[in-house]
C-alpha cells in the first residue's frame, strides 16, 4: 500500500486540476469610468443549471465577495444605488478525456 501511496496522491492531484470558464457581457456603449460606487441589485431566480448551487448561499457570499474585492482594487465603493450590479450563474458538466503517462521511479526496498 505504501508503494500505491504516491500513484494515489498524484492521481488525486490531477483530477483537482479542472479548468473553469468564465463569461460576462458588457453592452458596448456601456461607459463605467462616471460611475464611483454601486450596489448589488434583486437576486435573479434563474436556475444555476446544478441543484446542488441553486439557492446555495454559500455559493452567492462566495462570487459577491469575489467581485465586490475586484470592484474594491478598481476604486468602486458600495453604497446606496448609482449602479446596480447582478450575477447570474449558469454550471455545464463536460467531460475531458486526458491521457497522461506517469514515470516514477523508487529505490528497491531494503
Amino acid at each position: 500500500m505504501a508503494r500505491r501511496l504516491p500513484f494515489i496522491a498524484l492521481s488525486a492531484a490531477l483530477a483537482a486540476c479542472a479548468t473553469l470558464s468564465v463569461s460576462s457581457y458588457i453592452h458596448p456603449a456601456a461607459d463605467f469610468s462616471r460611475y464611483q460606487t454601486y450596489d448589488w441589485g434583486p437576486r435573479d431566480a434563474l436556475p444555476t443549471g446544478d441543484p446542488r448551487l441553486d439557492n446555495n448561499p454559500f455559493f452567492d457570499s462566495q462570487v459577491r465577495a469575489s467581485v465586490e474585492r475586484e470592484l474594491a482594487a478598481q476604486g468602486y465603493r458600495r453604497v446606496d444605488i448609482e449602479g446596480v450590479i447582478n450575477h447570474q450563474s449558469r454550471m455545464e458538466q463536460r467531460v475531458k478525456e486526458v491521457t497522461q503517462k506517469i514515470l516514477a521511479r523508487f529505490p528497491p526496498r531494503s
